[in-house]
């Protein structure tokens, strides 16, 4: 049996797969997923010891970002892939803890810029460095070389993934036969 055989199996049983992967494209990509629900889960057990969300967290970061000039809510969302009803929901809430503020557009009444303020910024600093140090030994097992061919192999994931996004949209707008 292959090395690659035996972490499918490993796989299999740890998703509790009650079957055979239908395909290697199948099988990596439940690999993926189920690295990612581990991710996942680690920002879920960390963050609350901050007072936050995960997506509080991501909030923050791209708002450091964006610190000087702030950034419409609409683009956060975007950026976010989340909806705006989502976003606004996260805002509110981190606006009553006082991490960021809305500032109206003046050029475009609709729209909102948010800020992030001054204790966003001081939480976000406490939280960063304790956050980065959980992942050293995520990446322990591979060397630099593999890290930057992981990043790569990422990258054209996602490069396929965005193709395949592209075609869903243009046959959603295809008129219905």
């Amino acid at each position: 049996m292959n090395e690659i055989t035996k972490l499918a199996e490993k796989l299999q049983r740890e998703i509790a797969l009650n079957r055979d992967f239908v395909s290697q494209e199948e099988t990596v990509l439940l690999s993926f997923m189920h690295t990612w629900q581990h991710l996942d889960r680690l920002g879920k057990l960390f963050f609350p010891r901050f007072g936050l969300s995960d997506a509080q967290f991501n909030v923050l970061m791209v708002l450091w970002d964006y610190r000087e000039t702030g950034m419409r809510q609409h683009e956060l969302a975007s950026l976010l892939m989340v909806n705006r009803a989502s976003v606004g929901g996260v805002i509110d809430r981190m606006e009553r803890q006082v991490l960021v503020q809305r500032q109206r557009d003046p050029v475009d009444r609709r729209s909102n810029y948010v800020h992030i303020t001054a204790a966003g910024i001081a939480l976000l600093e406490k939280i960063k460095p304790v956050y980065y140090a959980l992942f050293p030994p995520a990446f322990a097992n591979l060397n630099s070389h593999q890290q930057q061919e992981f990043f790569k192999l990422l990258e054209q994931f996602r490069q396929g993934i965005l193709q395949v996004n592209e075609r869903l949209k243009e046959k959603n707008n295809e008129p219905s036969q």
